[in-house]
């Protein structure tokens, strides 16, 4: 939800970018995002929902996540928020190598199948490249085990992009969002060029500026 929207929140009706200041004694800190958060019950035309207000560090503003769960936690509702990176990832990477908007068909069952065929391309690709990272299936699965007794991927490239943010760019005053943003349409040069550390890294030659 927009922070410029009026909510209800008691009996009190105000705009929800004025929250910070109206609740700032229930501010308190997330040591697991590395943020400030409000949390608080809010009416919004009429339906209760739960609301959380989020300052990451070397951010002025607040930002808002809302719920119609009433019981989601804010750890909870972070969990689900940073999937949506990966989400968006998935389909920027489906508009760009998998033709999901280039079907021309008026048939609706048409335009599902060719969406569906889309996402079948990009799972069994990445299927495929999965096994392609692995010498053996004895080095598949227990890479698997270790996923399911870790975290899982989300998390942990989640976890590494606010460790990022808060240690190099919150000092240097730039927006999480933006900062998200621009993660996500540089994906494709930010890969390469990990990519080719790693391959100068392990060859044991030397890179040439």
């Amino acid at each position: 939800m927009k922070t410029h929207r009026f909510v209800v929140i008691g009996a009190k009706t105000i705009k929800a970018n004025q929250v910070g200041e109206y609740k700032r004694k229930d501010i308190a800190n997330c040591k697991v995002f590395k943020c400030q958060y409000i949390s608080s019950l809010i009416t919004y035309k009429g339906i209760e929902m739960k609301a959380f207000w989020v300052k990451m560090k070397g951010q002025e503003n607040w930002k808002m996540l809302v719920t119609t769960d009433t019981s989601l936690t804010f750890i909870k509702a972070m969990k689900y928020y940073q999937i949506r990176w990966a989400i968006e990832v998935f389909f920027k990477e489906c508009k760009q190598n998998m033709d999901i908007n280039n079907c021309q068909s008026t048939d609706f069952d048409a335009y599902i199948a060719s969406i569906t065929l889309s996402f079948i391309n990009y799972t069994l690709l990445a299927l495929r490249k999965r096994f392609d990272d692995y010498e053996t299936f004895g080095e598949l699965f227990r890479a698997f085990k270790d996923e399911l007794l870790e975290k899982n991927l989300a998390e942990k490239i989640w976890h590494c992009i606010v460790e990022i943010y808060t240690k190099i760019f919150a000092d240097l005053g730039v927006d999480f969002e933006i900062f998200i943003e621009n993660l996500i349409k540089n994906q494709d040069a930010i890969e390469n060029l990990i990519k080719l550390d790693f391959q100068f890294l392990f060859s044991g030659r030397k890179q040439v500026a």
